[in-house]
Protein backbone atom coordinates (compact mmCIF):
# COMPACT_ATOMS: atom_id res chain seq x y z
CA UNK A 1 0.00 0.00 0.00
CA UNK A 2 2.94 2.16 1.02
CA UNK A 3 4.93 1.64 -2.14
CA UNK A 4 2.23 2.26 -4.26
CA UNK A 5 1.22 5.46 -3.10
CA UNK A 6 4.83 6.46 -3.35
CA UNK A 7 4.91 5.71 -6.85
CA UNK A 8 1.93 7.43 -7.28
CA UNK A 9 3.51 10.88 -6.14
CA UNK A 10 6.82 10.18 -8.22
CA UNK A 11 4.26 9.77 -10.84
CA UNK A 12 2.78 12.68 -10.32
CA UNK A 13 5.57 14.98 -9.84
CA UNK A 14 7.04 13.66 -12.71
CA UNK A 15 3.86 14.68 -14.91
CA UNK A 16 3.60 17.95 -13.28
CA UNK A 17 7.15 19.01 -13.65
CA UNK A 18 6.68 18.29 -17.35
CA UNK A 19 3.60 20.21 -17.80
CA UNK A 20 4.73 22.59 -15.73
CA UNK A 21 7.89 23.09 -18.19
CA UNK A 22 5.97 22.32 -21.26
CA UNK A 23 3.96 25.31 -20.64
CA UNK A 24 6.61 27.93 -21.06
CA UNK A 25 8.30 26.14 -23.48
CA UNK A 26 5.58 26.51 -25.67
CA UNK A 27 4.82 29.87 -24.78
CA UNK A 28 8.71 31.00 -25.59
CA UNK A 29 8.72 28.74 -28.94
CA UNK A 30 5.31 30.72 -30.28
CA UNK A 31 7.37 33.95 -29.18
CA UNK A 32 10.33 33.06 -30.45
CA UNK A 33 12.44 33.07 -27.57
CA UNK A 34 13.26 29.55 -27.15
CA UNK A 35 17.10 31.08 -26.00
CA UNK A 36 15.13 32.13 -22.52
CA UNK A 37 14.02 28.67 -21.58
CA UNK A 38 17.31 27.50 -19.33
CA UNK A 39 16.64 30.74 -17.27
CA UNK A 40 12.97 30.53 -17.44
CA UNK A 41 12.53 27.12 -16.31
CA UNK A 42 15.31 27.69 -13.74
CA UNK A 43 13.65 30.18 -12.15
CA UNK A 44 9.67 28.89 -11.90
CA UNK A 45 11.19 25.72 -10.45
CA UNK A 46 13.03 27.33 -8.17
CA UNK A 47 10.42 29.34 -6.72
CA UNK A 48 7.90 26.63 -7.18
CA UNK A 49 10.26 24.67 -4.60
CA UNK A 50 10.16 27.84 -2.30
CA UNK A 51 6.67 28.19 -2.13
CA UNK A 52 6.39 24.46 -1.58
CA UNK A 53 8.21 24.54 1.06
CA UNK A 54 6.67 27.72 2.52
CA UNK A 55 3.23 25.82 2.04
CA UNK A 56 3.93 22.51 3.62
CA UNK A 57 3.65 24.20 7.20
CA UNK A 58 0.25 25.38 6.36
CA UNK A 59 -1.01 22.18 4.70
CA UNK A 60 0.29 20.11 7.43
CA UNK A 61 -1.31 22.72 9.91
CA UNK A 62 -4.85 22.66 7.95
CA UNK A 63 -4.89 19.05 8.18
CA UNK A 64 -7.59 16.53 6.95
CA UNK A 65 -10.42 18.06 5.36
CA UNK A 66 -13.06 17.69 7.02
CA UNK A 67 -16.32 16.26 4.67
CA UNK A 68 -18.91 19.30 5.48
CA UNK A 69 -18.21 22.84 5.93
CA UNK A 70 -19.61 23.14 9.35
CA UNK A 71 -16.38 20.51 10.66
CA UNK A 72 -14.16 23.46 9.73
CA UNK A 73 -12.27 24.53 12.40
CA UNK A 74 -11.29 28.05 12.90
CA UNK A 75 -7.80 27.52 12.71
CA UNK A 76 -8.09 25.44 9.66
CA UNK A 77 -10.42 28.34 7.98
CA UNK A 78 -7.68 30.54 8.46
CA UNK A 79 -4.48 28.97 7.36
CA UNK A 80 -6.75 27.74 3.89
CA UNK A 81 -6.39 32.37 3.48
CA UNK A 82 -2.58 31.97 4.54
CA UNK A 83 -2.48 29.30 2.00
CA UNK A 84 -4.88 31.47 -0.44
CA UNK A 85 -2.33 34.54 -0.02
CA UNK A 86 0.69 32.08 -1.05
CA UNK A 87 -1.12 31.06 -3.80
CA UNK A 88 -1.75 34.40 -5.34
CA UNK A 89 1.52 35.42 -4.38
CA UNK A 90 3.12 32.53 -6.20
CA UNK A 91 1.21 33.22 -9.17
CA UNK A 92 2.72 37.16 -9.15
CA UNK A 93 5.77 36.00 -8.76
CA UNK A 94 5.07 33.48 -11.59
CA UNK A 95 3.83 36.54 -13.91
CA UNK A 96 6.68 37.97 -13.42
CA UNK A 97 9.20 35.91 -14.00
CA UNK A 98 6.57 35.08 -17.77
CA UNK A 99 6.73 38.48 -18.01
CA UNK A 100 10.54 39.21 -18.31
CA UNK A 101 11.05 35.73 -20.57
CA UNK A 102 8.42 36.59 -23.17
CA UNK A 103 9.12 40.81 -22.81
CA UNK A 104 5.40 41.30 -22.28
CA UNK A 105 3.86 43.99 -19.39
CA UNK A 106 3.34 42.08 -16.09
CA UNK A 107 -0.21 42.15 -16.09
CA UNK A 108 0.11 39.99 -19.63
CA UNK A 109 2.96 37.58 -17.40
CA UNK A 110 0.32 37.29 -14.86
CA UNK A 111 -2.72 36.25 -17.03
CA UNK A 112 -0.20 33.74 -18.54
CA UNK A 113 0.32 32.24 -15.43
CA UNK A 114 -3.30 32.16 -14.43
CA UNK A 115 -3.44 30.22 -17.59
CA UNK A 116 -0.61 27.95 -16.85
CA UNK A 117 -2.28 27.65 -13.22
CA UNK A 118 -5.31 26.42 -14.35
CA UNK A 119 -4.14 24.22 -17.08
CA UNK A 120 -1.56 22.23 -14.38
CA UNK A 121 -4.92 22.01 -12.60
CA UNK A 122 -6.77 20.31 -15.25
CA UNK A 123 -4.34 18.33 -16.48
CA UNK A 124 -3.77 17.24 -12.20
CA UNK A 125 -7.60 16.63 -12.13
CA UNK A 126 -7.68 14.66 -15.23
CA UNK A 127 -4.94 12.46 -14.64
CA UNK A 128 -4.68 11.92 -11.06
CA UNK A 129 -8.81 12.64 -9.93
CA UNK A 130 -9.39 9.51 -7.44
CA UNK A 131 -11.91 7.33 -8.54
CA UNK A 132 -15.31 6.74 -6.49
Amino acid sequence: MLKERVFTAVVMAAVMLGVMLALPWMALRVAGLTQRFVQTATALVATDIAFTLLALPVLLGIGPIPSTPEQITLGQAMLSLVGLTLLVWQTAVRGNILRHALDASFAIGVLIAIGFLIAERVVSGWLFAPTP
